[in-house]
C-alpha cells in the first residue's frame, strides 16, 4: 500500500498542472523537457513517484517497482534517497551533497528543480478571475 493514494495523486497532478497554466514562462521551460521522465525513490517510505513530463505540464504515477517505470538511462532520470534528503533539496540545499544518488540524464533533475525555484504564481490575476 502506498503512501499516496491514486486519488491524492492526481489531486497533486491536477493542481501543479493548473498552476503552471498561470505561469507560462514555467510552462514553456518545461516543455523543453517534454518526453522525459523522472522516477523518485524515497527509500525509507518505500515511495516511487514518477514524474512525466509532457508537452504541457506533468503526468504523475506510483510505479510498483523500478523495473515498472521503465526508464531509458540516457534520456530518464532516477533519483534515490532517503526523506531527510529530499527534505535537505526543498531547504534549498543542493543535489550534490552525497545524500541523493542520481542515475540517467542529471540535466533533466537538475531543470525541473530550477523550474519549481522559479516558478511565478500570479495570485492577483488567479484571484481576478
Amino acid at each position: 500500500m502506498s503512501l499516496l493514494s491514486l486519488t491524492a495523486l492526481n489531486a497533486i497532478e491536477h493542481a501543479i498542472n493548473a498552476a503552471l497554466l498561470q505561469d507560462q514562462p514555467s510552462q514553456t521551460r518545461l516543455s523543453k523537457l517534454a518526453g522525459q521522465r523522472i522516477l523518485v525513490e524515497v527509500e525509507d517510505f518505500s515511495l516511487l513517484l514518477l514524474i512525466q513530463i509532457l508537452d504541457q505540464g506533468l503526468a504523475l504515477g506510483l510505479p510498483s517497482s523500478v523495473a515498472e517505470a521503465e526508464l531509458d538511462s540516457r534520456q530518464d532520470t532516477h533519483v534515490s534517497g532517503p526523506s531527510s534528503a529530499y527534505r535537505k533539496l526543498l531547504d534549498g540545499n543542493g543535489f550534490f551533497d552525497g545524500d541523493l544518488r542520481i542515475q540517467g540524464n542529471a540535466q533533466t533533475l537538475m531543470t525541473l528543480h530550477k523550474v519549481s525555484e522559479n516558478f511565478e504564481l500570479d495570485w492577483e490575476g488567479i484571484l481576478a478571475d
